[in-house]
């Protein structure tokens, strides 16, 4: 729900442009989009961005960038084409890197195939016939997608990668294009803010599928946010009624995407739950589902694959012993439908009992 990937066996660049204006953009060989991500042991939320590029000019702090590298380097702007100094320079940023990054450049780019579905260009850097940094774009009919910015780290103080993203904006800019889409930012996490340095940021509200001035932002377009208070307001109100809950984070909630032992697990990130601790492996959570635009209670079973749950998110960098942190949810049933958060109450009531015991659990 909150996160989707389709797989185009072609892609014209008209299309291209539909996706990515509708918050959308490549990943691999595929088309992806998401709402939040978990990094660093925190769920934060996924604010997709672009940048205007018409009527277009570069901040002061850009111009003096580009002209003092402009000195040094040499920039060459071709179709993008796959070569072993490509994956040289890849291996060596990538031990520089502190994160999760694909094995290869070919694994990120192309999933290891063959063909490319997309109009590819590459921006590469030189010193001397050195190649330093290179970057790779997607090409639509009005709009360019960055998609990846690799450098060598004995350049690192050239601030190469962002340099890249600017020389996208000036290819944009010098063949008419009317967008470059530069991937998400992470409110609350400043790893991604070098997008907004670029200027003329637009953001995507997933609520009404309009794209808004960067300076415009606040809480009320942050999903995470706009969640963590409805939980936190459904959780107040149980608590009038002697009703314990507590917020559960589920790092599984893209498994059904990715098809982790193909078993069906519950798409919610962030979730109420309620009457903690009162089943080892069964759970009752609450959550408002964007889809049906209701509130809902579900009886979730715990992944069992203890193994699975440890490799994942030791992969995503969670906290393994964090209580409100679960090992897999598998959605077993959803009980009700409510338009108000307080009509879950009697069936949540009714429900405590089951939790203690072995009844099925058919509505």
């Amino acid at each position: 729900m909150f996160t989707q990937k389709h797989y185009p066996t072609t892609i014209a660049p008209e299309t291209l442009d539909k996706y990515l204006a509708t918050g959308w953009h490549p990943m691999g060989q595929a088309m992806y989009t998401c709402k939040f991500n978990f990094f660093n042991s925190r769920l934060f939320s996924t604010i997709w961005t672009r940048t205007r590029l018409r009527d277009y000019t570069f901040r002061g702090s850009n111009r003096r960038l580009m002209r003092r590298n402009g000195r040094r380097f040499r920039v060459e702007y071709r179709p993008f084409e796959l070569t072993p100094e490509h994956e040289l320079l890849f291996n060596r940023y990538a031990r520089d890197f502190k994160g999760r990054l694909s094995l290869s450049l070919s694994m990120y780019l192309l999933d290891e195939r063959d063909r490319n579905i997309f109009n590819t260009m590459e921006c590469r850097v030189y010193e001397g016939e050195r190649m330093v940094a290179y970057s790779c774009f997607h090409l639509g009919e009005t709009s360019l997608a960055s998609i990846v910015a690799i450098y060598d780290p004995d350049y690192k103080r050239y601030s190469l990668g962002y340099y890249t993203l600017l020389l996208e904006l000036a290819y944009g800019l010098e063949n008419g294009f009317s967008w470059l889409y530069p991937g998400y930012v992470i409110p609350g996490n400043p790893r991604f803010d070098y997008k907004l340095r670029t200027g003329q940021i637009e953001f995507y509200d997933f609520g009404t599928g309009v794209w808004r001035p960067w300076d415009q932002f606040g809480p009320e377009y942050d999903p995470l946010q706009i969640a963590l208070k409805r939980l936190r307001h459904l959780e107040a109100m149980l608590r009038e009624k002697g009703i314990p809950g507590r917020l559960l984070y589920n790092p599984f909630f893209e498994g059904n995407l990715f098809g982790l032992h193909s078993k069906h697990y519950l798409e919610q990130p962030v979730m109420l739950e309620v009457w903690p601790g009162a089943h080892p492996m069964r759970r009752l959570v609450a959550y408002y589902d964007e889809r049906y635009n209701a509130w809902v209670l579900a009886l979730c079973e715990l992944e069992r694959d203890l193994f699975l749950g440890f490799c994942i998110m030791q992969d995503l960098g969670l906290d393994i012993k964090d209580p409100n942190m679960m090992n897999g949810l598998l959605d077993q049933v959803v009980f009700r439908f409510a338009n108000r958060p307080e009509q879950l109450i009697p069936h949540i009531l009714k429900f405590r009992d089951h939790l203690t015991g072995d009844e099925s659990f058919d509505e």
